[in-house]
């Protein structure tokens, strides 16, 4: 469809994480463009940019990389919405995405 996992700038965080909260109901966690499974420790986000403004959890020692995600540990970013803050996850589990696109052109 022409997007991608959204990028996170600070100015649009907080903003972002209200309107899921508010879609999500009993659904808190969504996927967002960031993952360090090209380097262990590297997040980048989907254009290659370098993490500036980390929201990481810090009462659960976010990022941790647990064991729980297997042989390839946690790669991949989530939202929590209820938290307003993020958790490394396995790549492979099911949340809903939150996705960005460029803006189109009405005729």
């Amino acid at each position: 469809m022409g997007g991608h996992l959204t990028i996170l700038p600070v100015e649009q965080h907080d903003a972002l994480e209200k309107e899921a909260k508010r879609i999500g109901g009993f659904d808190y966690h969504f996927w967002i463009g960031l993952s360090d499974i090209e380097n262990e420790g590297d997040w980048r986000w989907v254009d290659n940019t370098t993490l500036q403004h980390k929201y990481w959890d810090q009462w659960s020692s976010e990022p941790d990389n647990h064991q729980s995600g297997g042989e390839h540990g946690e790669d991949c970013a989530t939202l929590d919405s209820h938290a307003k803050t993020w958790f490394d996850v396995p790549c492979d589990h099911i949340y809903k995405r939150i996705c960005q696109m460029d803006a189109l052109q009405l005729n």
